[in-house]
């Protein structure tokens, strides 16, 4: 099916090749997101633990020096 705008089937397939490229382009748009999500995420949660671990430590070294 050609357009008014287009004079070749071979200017359509090119048009229409790189509108869809057999699905990888689609991978991405959805993988890209969820990848930056879950990095966000993962390093959030290891702040996080630093965060408690430090007081925790805190915590203990502050009852050890009021023990004394």
């Amino acid at each position: 099916m050609l357009t008014e705008y287009s004079n070749s089937s071979s200017s359509l397939y090119d048009t229409g090749v790189l509108a869809h490229q057999g699905g990888w382009d689609e991978i991405l748009l959805v993988a890209g997101p969820i990848l930056v999500i879950v990095l966000v995420l993962w390093k959030a949660t290891r702040r996080a633990e630093r965060i408690a671990a430090k007081r925790i430590a805190d915590s203990d070294e502050t009852l050890a020096t009021n023990a004394e």
